[in-house]
């Protein structure tokens, strides 16, 4: 069976438009085609403990909408549709960005690589920067945590060293909510 395509156009990201109708000096330093983004399912966001089929409709998270994470320099754009929902500035460029779910919270968490730190932003807007003991490459989001690659010491290795977030554990318990604690042994 063949099927006939349209090429609808050129897909730009939402983030350019959000930069250019920001208007602001510091874009214009960073280079025009050293960006990344990625569109993503409205539902990794959204808390599954919270919502049932009938808040559907009414998510502020726009589900019939794309959602898109921007990345250009130390800035990363949260769109929905075609408005910025969120936006993050990081004091050094943003290396990756994804969404991840850490240990027993329930809230998605967007996991930001840093030259030197991570810095784990919570969807309510509060922040962690972890200091990074290595020079980290790359990030993968787990079921219930975030694997980190490191890079191989003194570049004899070929095989990649990683490195789990465990030892972060603690940190966890920034984003859990008073109640989850006051239970928790």
């Amino acid at each position: 069976m063949l099927r006939e395509l349209t090429v609808l156009g050129e897909f730009k990201p939402y983030g350019l438009i959000a930069e250019a109708l920001d208007d602001k000096p510091e874009y214009n330093n960073v280079a025009a085609d050293k960006y990344d983004y990625f569109l993503f399912d409205p539902e990794i966001v959204r808390d599954p403990c919270e919502l049932n089929d009938s808040d559907i409709s009414e998510s502020p998270f726009g589900d019939q909408c794309d959602h898109e994470l921007f990345i250009r320099g130390n800035t990363i754009i949260w769109s929905i549709g075609s408005r910025v929902f969120k936006r993050f500035t990081s004091p050094t460029p943003v290396k990756m960005a994804c969404w991840c779910r850490l240990g027993d919270t329930s809230e998605a968490l967007l996991c930001v690589l840093q030259i030197d730190s991570l810095t784990v932003c919570s969807i309510s807007g509060e922040l962690i920067s972890i200091p990074l003991p290595c020079t980290i490459t790359s990030m993968w989001p787990l079921p219930f945590d975030l694997l980190l690659q490191s890079v191989a010491e003194g570049g004899t290795s070929t095989q990649p060293t990683f490195l789990s977030t465990s030892p972060l554990s603690d940190t966890r318990d920034i984003f859990r909510s008073r109640k989850d604690i006051s239970q928790s042994p």
